[in-house]
């Protein structure tokens, strides 16, 4: 929820307790749905499953900016 104040205060907008909900809903969604189907995929936990997900993100982010 952070985040999206933070998104409202840069672009001056103003969103409702609906909104605010939508949107973490989406967001929790999204992220449930890849860390089961990594769960399913590859037969790990879900602890390592989001463990995983989460590595493989920050090396593609690392990647992208020339660390490795």
């Amino acid at each position: 929820v952070s985040y999206f104040e933070w998104t409202q205060n840069l672009y001056q907008h103003t969103w409702d307790m609906d909104r605010v909900n939508d949107e973490l809903s989406k967001i929790m969604t999204r992220a449930f749905t890849s860390v089961k189907d990594r769960v399913q995929a590859e037969g790990v936990t879900y602890r390592e499953a989001a463990f995983l997900i989460g590595l493989e993100r920050v090396a593609h982010v690392a990647e992208l900016r020339g660390f490795i």
